[in-house]
């Protein structure tokens, strides 16, 4: 079954205040961000002048409106880690909040255990890198562009007390398949795959392109006994589904397979703005061995 995920968690420094109009209200830290939500086709319920407060607002037409001349800033996603955020050209800012919601399921799967193994795949600038890592805790970090790996440098060298992180500047398929060659698996496989990737000038693809052979060398990258697969998509809702559906070609009915709307949740209402997907393919139970 379908159910919806969200982010209120005192926690993470993130606050969803408003949307509606084909925008959204966030909150990241001291800061109130507008970005444009192709999903928020309802009215805004906050008065006018609390969106008036904004920091800053991202345009598709002409980029960010900047008047308090915000730059980089960052923000806690726990009690001891935090992430740098800043205003991207193509309006992002460094994270997308809907993800954090499941990396606290993940944490308590692995807590109080040695010798885990995470693969973070497609893996952005590192909040799940950085949130799951500990001592105990061995984190490969995976992406394709150089920018994102030395955001994610950053991001580690701002927190203390973490355990191996190790970055990999790489096409995600072409390091698993080299993985599966030198007969690595993983406890732990996080994917965030976008839905259209240029690996060269030469080489692209397209998610639903890629999907079968892509869960192919999930399949066999992970610890059989133990592990647990959390791919997510922000394709349309349903494509959670399609992902599960792929998977049991090769598990059957011998694995558990959950689906999740990952939904943010406005902080003083009950009104969820979709994002995204996501599909959790695990072993019964999951269970890692010290």
């Amino acid at each position: 079954m379908n159910k919806p995920a969200n982010c209120q968690n005192p926690s993470f420094d993130y606050q969803l205040v408003d949307s509606g109009n084909l925008k959204k209200l966030e909150r990241f830290g001291g800061h109130l961000i507008i970005r444009p939500s192709s999903q928020a086709i309802w009215q805004a319920s906050k008065a006018k002048n609390i969106w008036s407060e904004a920091s800053a607002e991202f345009h598709h037409d002409n980029g960010w409106r900047n008047p308090k001349k915000l730059d980089s800033w960052s923000i806690k996603i726990s009690a001891e880690k935090k992430i740098n955020l800043r205003l991207q050209d193509n309006g992002q800012i460094g994270i997308f909040p809907e993800h954090h919601s499941y990396l606290e399921d993940i944490k308590k799967q692995i807590s109080g255990l040695s010798n885990i193994k995470i693969l973070n795949l497609f893996a952005y600038t590192g909040m799940a890198s950085v949130y799951l890592s500990n001592p105990q805790v061995e984190v490969t970090h995976v992406d394709i562009t150089k920018k994102c790996l030395d955001w994610t440098k950053e991001n580690i060298n701002s927190n203390s007390n973490l355990g191996s992180i190790r970055l990999i500047n790489e096409d995600a398929e072409d390091f698993v398949n080299k993985e599966i060659r030198r007969n690595k698996t993983y406890n732990v496989v996080i994917i965030d795959p976008p839905s259209f990737s240029r690996v060269t000038r030469n080489k692209s693809w397209d998610l639903e392109d890629i999907l079968p052979d892509l869960a192919s060398l999930l399949v066999k990258i992970v610890d059989q006994n133990n592990f647990a697969i959390y791919f997510a998509s922000h394709l349309q809702q349903g494509f959670a589904n399609s992902i599960s559906n792929i998977f049991w070609d090769h598990f059957q009915d011998k694995v558990i397979y959950e689906q999740r709307l990952l939904n943010l949740v406005e902080d003083t209402s009950a009104r969820e703005l979709p994002c995204s997907n996501l599909s959790i393919i695990s072993s019964k139970p999951i269970k890692f061995d010290p």
